[in-house]
């Protein structure tokens, strides 16, 4: 009668309801919405709108009793009145986050965050998750058109990064969840997610870069050394890479989820799978140097022979498209390389077939511009040729880490093929060695497919340019996308599907043509830590800069350089 008589335009016992409903204890204002609740289809959008306003401000998710009256309540007037969409689920989104001005209290005095402690953690941990994804759950039945406004709430309210470990876990936990039954919602949430992942992977890259910035001089090296122990930043850049590295772990375990045999649902994988692979054409590969995002993929490719065939022909297509970006197809060619160096699940014959398609495009290329060259001296620019370099140096690489299986009988078809195809190229006037790193070069020259030596000699007598034609420096980039993931429980579930580097005896050991250092100890040095600590960040650093004082060109990669 109250509700109708508002809509007759009395509203005396409506305004009264208002404030008793505010003004009530949790007990008493949970019966006045179990009473609400069972005439949700009296409650009008256009008259009763602060009605629910009032509600949803209840403290209802530190009360059991109230929460459940007020989610119930909620599905009902939501299902008779989709108009009130949008704000129940702000406000369903909204309790998955820890209360801020809570989190502000105990992060400022022990005693305000032992008060705090009894209200904090008995919510969310007891009951207020699961009602709450019930809640969702039947709004979402009443309202299958809502799992757009869904997303744009979890969008809008995901926390910003310099919100706490707890915050992120919390919030990422939930909203996965709620991704498993909200299937509709995984296409937009795994690309918005993989863009705050990449955000705050590039802040712990640009933290890390600011520490190992000070003077060039090798007197100097050891004095950044000290800051990275001592330093507010080395303890923020600690605090980053814990919360990147929990997430990583949430996210792994959603796709593992998802993609597992025994989940049922090749649609649901192949959806999780396509929405990966979006945001890494939209987001990974236009990212420069992100160190542990793209992680993800390489897990999901884990679990099905085809996502890693597809993620293989899409970094080709991707090379060979004159339409794309110099930037973003050199990108492919590095992400290409190392994802068939580590895979440990791609088959060597797929991974010698990418190799074979990579050394094909390259190949194309020299004798395209061999053509145009017309017998002249070849311009030897990164900006002209990078692709073609990041190319050969992509064979190299991956060649270098399939060394036992090349050695093989069952590879010497492959061997055949390549060797003259490849040396043709090595020998031709674009001069990809003179780009190539020096530790790469020197460890294909120990596998005896192509004759190198020559080539090597030359090009200690030979200068290029240290700009190219765009006044940027005229050398190759280092990055091999999937370089170790130094970061410790996300590396553990990487590890068993991972490729590090082994460096094996030569029985007809030389010395280097490229360096006084044994190029696979210099590979190793770069290549094998695998799982760190992210408390430990200031003694990997010190071990990083330490390699830098003596390893020349070395590739390195992963979180921390």
């Amino acid at each position: 009668a109250i509700l109708s008589a508002k809509v007759q335009g009395d509203g005396a016992e409506y305004t009264a309801l208002l404030r008793q409903l505010s003004a009530s204890e949790p007990a008493a204002a949970a019966q006045t919405l179990q009473a609400l609740a069972q005439v949700a289809s009296c409650v009008k959008l256009e008259s009763h709108a602060n009605l629910v306003e009032v509600a949803l401000r209840q403290r209802w998710r530190e009360d059991q009793v109230l929460g459940d009256a007020t989610l119930s309540f909620v599905q009902e007037v939501v299902s008779a009145s989709p108009g009130f969409l949008r704000p129940c689920l702000d406000a369903l989104v909204c309790a998955f986050l820890p209360d801020e001005a809570r989190e502000r209290k105990s992060s400022r005095s022990p005693a305000a965050s032992s008060a705090a402690a009894p209200s904090a953690a008995a919510a969310p941990a007891l009951w207020l998750a699961p009602r709450l994804h019930m809640a969702l759950r039947g709004i979402l039945r009443a309202c299958p058109l809502g799992t757009s406004q869904l997303f744009q709430c979890i969008k809008e309210h995901f926390p910003h990064r310099r919100r706490d470990l707890k915050c992120h876990r919390e919030y990422l936990t939930q909203i996965l969840e709620a991704a498993s039954y909200a299937e509709e919602v995984l296409p937009r949430l795994m690309p918005m997610l993989v863009e705050r992942l990449v955000e705050l992977d590039v802040e712990l890259t640009l933290q890390q870069r600011e520490l190992e910035e000070g003077d060039t001089g090798d007197d100097e090296i050891f004095e950044v050394d000290s800051i990275v122990v001592d330093s507010v930043e080395a303890e923020t850049m600690r605090k980053n890479a814990n919360k990147l590295d929990a997430m990583l772990v949430l996210m792994f375990d959603f796709i593992e989820r998802a993609c597992s045999a025994d989940s049922g649902s090749a649609e649901r994988a192949q959806q999780l799978f396509d929405s990966l692979l979006a945001a890494f054409e939209n987001s990974l590969l236009h990212t420069y140097k992100c160190k542990c995002t793209q992680f993800l993929l390489f897990y999901c490719c884990s679990f099905k022979p085809a996502f890693a065939s597809i993620f293989v022909q899409v970094l080709l297509t991707q090379l060979r498209s004159e339409q794309l970006h110099t930037e973003a197809r050199i990108a492919s060619a590095a992400y290409l390389a190392s994802f068939v160096a580590r895979a440990r699940y791609l088959p060597l014959e797929s991974a010698l077939d990418a190799v074979g398609q990579l050394l094909a495009w390259a190949s194309d290329y020299h004798l395209v511009q061999a053509a145009r060259q017309a017998g002249q001296p070849a311009a030897l620019d990164v900006q002209l040729h990078g692709v073609f370099y990041s190319a050969v140096q992509g064979v190299l690489y991956a060649l270098c880490f399939k060394q036992v299986q090349l050695a093989t009988p069952e590879c010497a078809p492959f061997r055949a093929a390549l060797t003259p195809q490849l040396q043709a190229i090595l020998d031709g006037g674009l001069n990809p060695l003179k780009f190539c790193q020096d530790t790469v070069v020197a460890e294909f020259e120990r596998l005896s497919l192509c004759e190198c030596a020559h080539i090597i000699a030359a090009n200690e007598r030979t200068a290029v340019g240290s700009h190219n034609v765009g006044g940027g420096v005229n050398r190759l980039d280092d990055f091999f996308p999937f370089d170790p993931l130094l970061l410790r429980f996300a590396s553990e579930r990487v590890n068993p599907l991972y490729k590090t580097w082994e460096a094996l005896p030569d029985p007809h050991e030389r010395a280097s043509n490229v360096s006084s250092e044994a190029p696979s100890e210099a590979l190793g040095a770069s290549f094998q830590a695998m799982s760190v600590t992210p408390d430990d960040l200031d003694t990997l650093m010190r071990q990083r800069l330490k390699e830098q004082a003596h390893i020349p060109a070395t590739m390195t990669g992963g979180f921390p350089r």
